[in-house]
């Protein structure tokens, strides 16, 4: 198999568990909200949300396409 075969079947792996793991956080963050929703009690002061700005998002977005980049530079056959 050639090695760009190979990244392309990594590269697709990867991306299927990184969305499949966006997704799951997706779905456990709206079941979430929809039992916020539902609950009566308020809550404390000091519980934590996480609520990124869309600034926060381009930042996560960014460490993703780097993390990638880097796993696929561990299979990119060396020069020389």
């Amino acid at each position: 198999m050639s090695p760009r075969i190979r990244l392309i079947i990594i590269s697709g792996l990867v991306s299927a568990v990184l969305g499949g793991a966006a997704a799951w956080a997706l779905s456990q963050a709206r079941q979430s909200q929809r039992e916020q929703k539902t609950a009566d009690a308020t809550l404390p002061a000091n519980h934590l949300t996480f609520e990124p700005s869309p600034a926060e998002y381009v930042q996560i977005a960014v460490a993703v396409v780097m993390l990638v980049k880097q796993i696929a530079n561990l299979f990119r056959p060396d020069k020389g």
